[in-house]
């Protein structure tokens, strides 16, 4: 694959404007195929755990962006303990480079207790910017929940 992709990129070096979108489109396949390795490692960790489960809701998200990759947060050790479940719905920004900014929790149930874990996750978020007149652009009020939930035994 990065042969391919050096002798494309090469071919391609008196285009720059053909260039410039060939590795963007191979960047953004690059993340996805990262991302879907990553949603199997989970689905598989998922599988043989017992513990907890934390779960994205889509519905909540701007489908002005499209999100590349989304870790799991972390079950916050006390909640998972005392056997407490909840959600947080976030806010942020995304960039032109897909980054999240400014995430900030608007709501969760139980109050401050998945806060720290889900802002801590949705920083490490990375998105498809929004694309306007062929130029990526920011998003700001982008939206996402993360449910908390622990499994049945």
């Amino acid at each position: 694959m990065w042969q391919t992709y050096r002798q494309l990129s090469d071919e391609l070096m008196d285009k720059p404007a053909e260039r410039d979108i060939y590795l963007q489109k191979a960047l953004y396949l690059s993340e996805f195929l990262v991302s879907k390795l990553i949603e199997e490692k989970e689905h598989w960790r998922s599988q043989s755990s017992d513990s907890a489960k934390v779960e994205e809701d889509s519905g909540v998200s701007d489908p002005e962006y499209i999100p590349i990759f989304k870790p799991e947060p972390d079950y916050p050790t006390a909640a998972l303990k005392r056997g407490i479940e909840g959600y947080a719905i976030l806010q942020f920004d995304v960039t032109e480079e897909g980054k999240v900014e400014n995430p900030v929790v608007l709501e969760s149930k139980p109050a401050d207790i998945f806060d720290s874990s889900a802002i801590r996750a949705a920083s490490k978020f990375k998105f498809k910017p929004k694309i306007l007149n062929g130029e990526p652009v920011r998003v700001s009020d982008g939206k996402n929940r993360i449910t908390y939930k622990l499994e049945e035994e």
